[in-house]
């Protein structure tokens, strides 16, 4: 049963992550398209497509997660756009173009590229592996599922409580260099 927990947990969190992330992205739409530009890898005119189509791709991944039929679908899904994001991250992170967004957290708290985000990516793809290895389908009753949804609000919290720290950390190092 652990192991089921831990999968539900796993798959509630990165359902999470990815259906607030695309929202995040529809919200500010011209601004998600600035941080596609700014990574400098794609053609202006497949940017704007990008800038269009990956936070409706992230919302239909995180939300499919969800989904039992359609878990290993979504799995990949969630393998592929964390590689190739952690691969346009790595690509600018060594060209040293750090001060660009992330994009990872919308408008309100944006992040430069730095090695807490390709951990992160890494590890998230380390669990997404996990999954797949372990227990795609977790087998869970009403308590189960109970434990893991307590469980992913925590991490949800958790998770948002890092990222504003990131956030305000940046903030005030912003606010000191001009000050």
């Amino acid at each position: 049963m652990l192991i089921s927990v831990i999968t539900a947990l796993a798959l509630l969190s990165l359902s999470y992550l990815f259906v607030v992330s695309g929202a995040h992205k529809l919200q500010a739409p011209v601004h998600f398209h600035q941080i596609l530009s700014d990574y400098r890898l794609v053609p202006p005119k497949l940017a704007v497509t990008l800038a269009k189509g990956l936070p409706i791709v992230e919302i239909t991944v995180g939300l499919t997660l969800l989904v039992a039929p359609l878990r290993g679908a979504a799995l990949t899904g969630v393998a592929i756009l964390l590689f190739t994001y952690s691969l346009a991250m790595a690509i600018n992170f060594v060209r040293g173009r750090r001060d660009i967004d992330c994009g990872c957290n919308g408008l309100q708290h944006s992040q430069n590229l730095g090695v807490w985000v390709l951990v992160r990516n890494s590890l998230l793809l380390v669990l997404v592996a996990g999954i797949w290895q372990f227990s795609p389908q977790p087998n869970l009753n009403a308590v189960g599922w109970c434990l893991a949804l307590t469980a992913s609000a925590l991490v949800v919290l958790l998770y948002q409580s890092v990222n504003q720290l990131r956030t305000n950390n940046q903030l005030r190092q912003r606010i000191s260099h001009h000050g």
